[in-house]
């Protein structure tokens, strides 16, 4: 029995390290000219600091009304609203549906449309679907329920699908990486990480959910604001060289 599994395990290995994925022509072309850099979350953080926060400040409303949606609406569904637990996931399950086609949609249009201006636009229509997310679960119905969270997840699919390459194309390429995921991780950490958080207060405070309403339609002006200076200022194409177009 050892044996036998010995011999999958190496041919397994073997089958691995037969499988070889290649570096893209940009980044093949940075270890050619031998710039990879040492410290590249420091040298990004120097030299793009105001493209790492408006990035991020774009993603922060997409980060913190997902959470929103994935997180805090089943326990206010199923404490405030009387919804079941299963209609509940059931709700939430079709509306991930809708987030994932809607991805990869708009993923494929960001092409043609233009990416950053896909994300200026999403941002500017969170803003409503977030005005309006709140009144229409609270009527309790489970039609306008699933139009509520069906319509915030589809808002936010045309944001999510361009992001990647958008992202990416604000940095050159040997801090591409550090100031993407920089930028994300910025986003994330104050956007979606806190926003159960601070919308379980802001009801337990009130007991009602304008102040949770009006949360994040700020945040969503603020992610509007941030993207239209990234699309206008420094919506840049990095060349193989590491040289901002």
């Amino acid at each position: 029995m050892r044996d036998e599994a010995h011999k999958r395990s190496t041919r397994g290995d073997r089958v691995i390290r037969s499988c070889k994925i290649t570096e893209s022509p940009v980044f093949a072309e940075l270890l050619r000219a031998r710039s990879a850099r040492r410290l590249p979350v420091l040298d990004v953080l120097r030299s793009h600091a105001r493209a790492i926060l408006l990035a991020a400040g774009s993603y922060l409303s997409i980060s913190a009304t997902g959470y929103l949606v994935i997180v805090y609406f089943v326990s206010y569904a199923t404490r405030n609203l009387q919804f079941s637990l299963p209609v509940t996931l059931a709700l939430l399950q079709a509306a991930a549906i809708v987030f994932a086609a809607s991805i990869l949609f708009f993923a494929k249009w960001s092409d043609r449309l233009g990416r950053h201006r896909m994300i200026r636009w999403s941002c500017g229509a969170l803003v409503f679907a977030s005005l309006l997310f709140f009144p229409l679960i609270d009527t309790k119905s489970l039609a306008l329920a699933a139009v509520a969270l069906c319509g915030i997840l589809f808002v936010q699919g045309i944001y999510i699908g361009p992001q990647a390459a958008a992202f990416a194309e604000l940095f050159p390429p040997a801090v591409r990486y550090s100031g993407a995921s920089l930028s994300i991780t910025i986003g994330t950490v104050l956007g979606g990480a806190i926003a159960p958080f601070v919308a379980t207060a802001l009801y337990s405070t009130t007991g009602n959910s304008w102040p949770v309403t009006v949360y994040a339609v700020a945040l969503s002006i603020i992610s509007w604001l941030c993207a239209l200076a990234l699309t206008e200022d420094t919506s840049t194409t990095a060349t193989p060289n590491g040289v901002l177009n």
